[in-house]
């Protein structure tokens, strides 16, 4: 009879997680490229929380009292992410990746075509 108590209660009980409590997205590299959330592949960019102050009055230096703070709202920063296709690890892959990742060629794309570039002469290239 097999040992009901030896096997794992799901994929993540042997890294010391309750099923209820284990992380959303504990996967890691190329597991990790078809995922849904706004994160950068290569620097990690996500969307950040933060606050947006709005201000009455007249500055101090325009002669008046001063500005106050008028009311106070949550807001997000997004960062501006695209889906492109990219070589990772030796393979074409649509990851997602700031704007400026792309800018700064952290990105690799993809040959798009072969342009001629064959089986049979990457034989002879071999053979010769």
């Amino acid at each position: 009879m097999r040992d009901v108590y030896s096997q794992p209660l799901d994929r993540y009980s042997h890294l010391g997680y309750h099923p209820r409590f284990r992380p959303k997205y504990p996967f890691q590299g190329s597991e990790a490229l078809n995922l849904m959330p706004r994160v950068c592949h290569f620097t990690g960019a996500r969307t950040t929380t933060g606050r947006k102050i709005h201000y009455r009055g007249r500055p101090k230096y325009q002669g008046g009292i001063g500005l106050k703070p008028s009311g106070i709202a949550r807001r997000t920063f997004k960062p501006n992410i695209q889906t492109v296709r990219a070589v990772i690890d030796g393979k074409a892959r649509r990851i997602k990746a700031t704007a400026k990742s792309i800018r700064n060629g952290l990105v690799v794309k993809p040959l798009r075509r072969k342009y001629g570039w064959t089986r049979k002469l990457k034989q002879q290239q071999g053979e010769g």
